[in-house]
């Protein structure tokens, strides 16, 4: 392993972090700076925030489809819409020599989706529009926030709902069924309150 001054440092670099302590990492003189690690350890939230790209800004996160065949298709019809934002914000940054780290995902999403009907003209024009994506998402960029820390708490509130644990023709039959016992009841209670009126009725002329 590493020394341990070496180590000490890389707990300091990390301790406004995602974590207060990481393991020993082998950090010898003249391979391996504890700068090295360090930053490298921080790059990790890149990955973090892809996913959470793909996720809510792709909306991933709830899976509509019911079959394992039509959920996988799903997921990689979403991939490849994820990879689309992703190959133009490289391009962009490659264009105007900027880091594509620091581009906004969804910036470069709405950007997108804002000259989308400009994209999908067949005509000679339509580098022009592609030119402006690429500019508008160049000017997106994120602010520098390092050592962001995010507390492990979801912000979705559960729906009032209970769960669905049967099929949904069943669940439907059983609701028809109630709804026809409801519907005999209040024609028999009907009938009976109207006979109660009706036998009231003459009392009532002799008051």
């Amino acid at each position: 392993m590493g020394s341990p001054s070496a180590s000490r440092d890389f707990r300091e670099g990390l301790h406004q972090g995602h974590h207060d302590h990481v393991g020993d990492v082998p950090a010898q003189r003249g391979h391996l700076s504890s700068e090295e690690p360090t930053n490298l350890y921080r790059r990790r939230w890149l990955g973090e925030l892809h996913l959470h790209s793909q996720k809510t800004q792709m909306t991933m996160d709830d899976l509509r489809c019911q079959t394992p065949a039509m959920v996988r298709q799903e997921i990689h019809c979403h991939l490849i819409g994820y990879n689309i934002v992703r190959a133009a914000m490289i391009a962009s940054a490659l264009k105007f020599q900027c880091c594509p780290t620091k581009l906004s995902f969804t910036g470069a999403l709405q950007a997108i989706d804002q000259f989308a009907a400009s994209l999908r003209r067949r005509s000679g024009r339509y580098l022009e529009p592609w030119e402006c994506v690429l500019q508008t998402i160049s000017e997106l960029t994120v602010g520098n926030r390092p050592n962001r820390k995010e507390p492990r708490q979801i912000k979705r509130r559960p729906k009032p709902y209970k769960l669905l644990q049967s099929a949904r023709k069943s669940i439907k039959t059983r609701e028809a069924a109630m709804r026809k016992r409801l519907s005999s009841c209040r024609s028999v209670l009907a009938s009976f309150v109207g006979k109660a009126i009706c036998h009231a009725l003459p009392r009532l002329s002799v008051w």
